[in-house]
């Protein structure tokens, strides 16, 4: 797991779910916004998933296999470098 000290820019298509048990999949342009996400955890399935988490001041990039634990309870947006799926849990 990468992680970065800016912010998402640039998102399309925004989907906004409250946290529950999710997979899908997001190509360049979508975001997932997630709210009450604190403690779940994220994975990403395929390609890279861009995480930012409102109020942690490094953003996360997840390639296959990799997952990271939500830590806190703002937003969090999932986006695409390319396209991506994710699970979670």
């Amino acid at each position: 797991m990468k992680k970065f000290l800016f912010g998402l820019a640039g998102a399309g298509q925004v989907t906004i779910a409250e946290a529950v048990s999710e997979k899908g999949s997001l190509v360049g342009g979508q975001t997932f916004a997630l709210r009450g996400a604190k403690g779940r955890r994220v994975t990403c399935n395929s390609g890279v998933l861009w995480v930012t988490v409102e109020g942690d001041r490094e953003d996360h990039l997840l390639s296959a296999s990799e997952s990271m634990v939500i830590p806190g309870r703002g937003r969090v947006l999932l986006s695409p470098l390319g396209s991506a799926s994710y699970r979670l849990a």
